[in-house]
């Protein structure tokens, strides 16, 4: 009787020790699966609800998408540029009121080869995405061109704008409007993070002559870039890219 007690005891022990195992595996499977999701909707802890008379605002173009995603201030004429579709926008900084603009559209020649090569014609135009003030009285450009990137410095008298140069901007801005980029003039120089070819496939940061390696995933994996700033005598490049440590996560 006390063998079979002792050995009764034991399948119960095991039993439990077995559960415990299984508990704890489950619990780990399911914290680590949480860590590795994405967290999408994510909300601010601290949020303030704003009536429409108690700010500012611009809306640019509203028969067409404008596709605002750059801002620069020129402290010289207290005015924010915005560059947008076929558009760089002249802000009062004051009122947000247009004070006047620089209207850069795509040659027909260059949209027909872009609805060529498949593109919808809405993303055949010039999406402006690097804007800089080199000097007082000039201003840099880059557009996408109907996925042909170009550049240009324009001079600048009072309220109107003339084109004194242009080059390809292949590597300076990307090609695809809906791409990330970021860039940055310092030193009489540009730095530019973007792709560097039609199909958005070949990332690189950018100031002539110097880049990074060619479809390197260990320098560049198929980033989206987020900014750039420059401190001291270096220029900092923040981009979001998929972790190589993630493409294992949560697997066994």
């Amino acid at each position: 009787m006390l063998s079979s007690s002792a050995s009764s005891a034991d399948r119960s022990h095991n039993q439990l020790l077995y559960g415990q195992i299984v508990a704890f595996i489950v619990v780990t499977v399911f914290v680590v699966g949480n860590l590795c999701a994405w967290q999408e909707n994510v909300r601010p802890k601290l949020y303030v609800s704003l009536a429409d008379e108690e700010y500012l605002k611009f809306q640019g173009n509203e028969s067409t998408i404008d596709f605002f995603k750059l801002v620069l201030r020129d402290v010289t004429t207290n005015s924010l540029l915005v560059g947008a579709r076929n558009i760089v926008y002249n802000l009062s900084i004051y009122d947000l009121s247009e004070q006047t603009r620089l209207v850069w559209y795509s040659s027909e020649d260059d949209i027909k080869m872009c609805v060529m090569k498949g593109k919808d014609e809405d993303l055949c135009q010039n999406y402006i995405r690097v804007l800089a003030l080199p000097t007082p009285g000039t201003l840099l450009g880059c557009g996408t061109n109907a996925f042909r990137p170009l550049c240009r410095v324009y001079g600048i008298n009072g309220n109107s704008y003339s084109v004194e140069s242009e080059k390809p901007g292949q590597a300076v801005c990307p090609y695809d409007p809906a791409h990330n980029s970021t860039a940055v003039y310092v030193d009489n120089e540009l730095y530019s993070g973007t792709v560097a070819d039609f199909s958005g496939l070949d990332p690189i940061i950018y100031r002539e002559p110097l880049q990074t390696e060619q479809y390197d995933s260990l320098s560049l994996n198929a980033p989206n870039f987020v900014g750039s700033f420059t401190q001291g005598d270096f220029v900092y490049f923040f981009f979001r890219e998929t972790a190589v440590e993630f493409i294992n996560c949560g697997k066994a």
